[in-house]
């Protein structure tokens, strides 16, 4: 049950690839609030998808957290949101699994939590983590 599940999520995912918020210039971490370095948690590359060959697969930890999260693509001390994509871990999500579909362009994709980046804590946000 646990891989349908999984396999459910993913699917789900695969289409909408993940969250999107209002689509903007891109967002750097200049614009970043100070110390999001030490919020961002690191994803881990799965390899290109079997559903769609086109798109990699990043998994996000079990252990992140409940919040609203960014997905930014890191570059040392600096990152670049990717293009608003984000997801939402709820209380009670203890054994979710959440798989994002993303351009294999991305290759150190990072989640970070939206209050990190004040520029869109405010707008609307489409959970595509359900």
């Amino acid at each position: 049950m646990a891989n349908f599940r999984g396999l459910l999520i993913a699917a789900a995912l695969g289409a909408a690839a993940a969250g999107t918020l209002a689509a903007e210039p891109a967002l750097t971490s200049e614009q970043f609030a100070g110390g999001w370095q030490e919020q961002a948690h690191a994803l881990f590359n799965q390899g290109s998808s079997k559903l769609d060959a086109s798109k990699t697969v990043w998994y996000v930890p079990q252990s992140l957290p409940p919040g609203r999260y960014v997905l930014v693509q890191r570059d040392g001390e600096k990152a670049e949101v990717i293009d608003g994509y984000g997801f939402e871990i709820h209380r009670g999500d203890a054994r979710r699994e959440i798989r994002l579909f993303l351009s294999p362009r991305y290759g150190n994709v990072e989640a970070l939590p939206i209050d990190a980046v004040p520029a869109l804590a405010a707008l609307p946000f489409r959970d595509a983590s359900r």
